[in-house]
């Protein structure tokens, strides 16, 4: 399923992030979520309100992260990003679900400007920070009873990105990154795990690991078709990451 996640950086970035991460990592036997979250899928120097509409059309669901800062008087602005990506989402009909987060209440429909009323009327969740992933499981199974995911093709991918996890006894049992490849994030990396392998196409590309607030260098690598790339991921004493690759046989 192609999430997209809305958000105010400045009321619930912590949690968008940590949302996402769940929503890109398997669980109870499903497929990983292909999740939308602004910090990690749009490339510094492009279109930030082209690229996000793109997102939107493209989503089977629109996730409304509403922290006790949500409603403020820019949402009475035509301009507001949070107000740009909702309205969209009610204009091609894409599935709303407000996601209650930081002890938040649903905003009063007062509080909303006219475009924005029906939010009052949508499905929503409420995320506790003590239950947090046992949250995101409930909202998980709700969208996948209640969304019907759009289909769509799969390109061809003829060459491999395979990333291990250097230094295992750094990392905690329940330890993850999430992989983001040219800008766009190509999910999340449980540690202690297998190596995992992604399908990328070939050519050059741009890689970094993210964890929470804390990312990687930037790593510069090139793959031909039908070959494999291969990145180790230290944790180090400090928490901090580092991405780097591999020359194993």
């Amino acid at each position: 399923m192609n999430l997209f996640i809305s958000y105010r950086r400045d009321d619930s970035e912590g949690f968008a992030g940590w949302l996402a991460d769940l929503l890109r990592s398997p669980t109870e036997g499903s497929e990983p979520d292909e999740v939308f979250l602004d910090v990690d899928d749009i490339a510094p120097g492009v279109n930030f309100v082209r690229d996000m509409i793109d997102a939107v059309g493209r989503a089977d669901a629109v996730l409304v992260l509403i922290g006790r800062h949500w409603v403020r008087p820019s949402l009475q602005k035509s301009d507001d990003a949070v107000r740009l990506e909702i309205e969209e989402a009610i204009q091609r009909k894409i599935p709303l679900y407000c996601v209650m987060v930081d002890n938040a209440s649903l905003p009063p429909g007062n509080a909303l400007p006219p475009s924005l009323k029906l939010l009052t009327g949508v499905p929503h969740a409420v995320l506790n920070e003590g239950t947090f992933a046992d949250d995101v499981r409930k909202l998980r199974r709700k969208l996948r009873a209640e969304v019907r995911a759009k289909p769509r093709g799969r390109a061809a991918q003829t060459a491999c990105l395979e990333v291990f996890h250097a230094n295992p006894g750094f990392w905690t049992e329940r330890s993850s990154f999430s992989v983001v490849l040219d800008g766009k994030s190509l999910g999340t990396v449980m540690a202690n795990t297998p190596p995992h392998r992604f399908d990328i196409a070939p050519g050059k590309h741009r890689i970094q690991v993210r964890r929470g607030l804390r990312r990687s260098d930037v790593v510069e690598f090139e793959v031909s078709a039908g070959a494999r790339a291969q990145v180790d991921v230290t944790l180090a004493l400090t928490g901090g990451l580092e991405c780097q690759l591999s020359n194993r046989q």
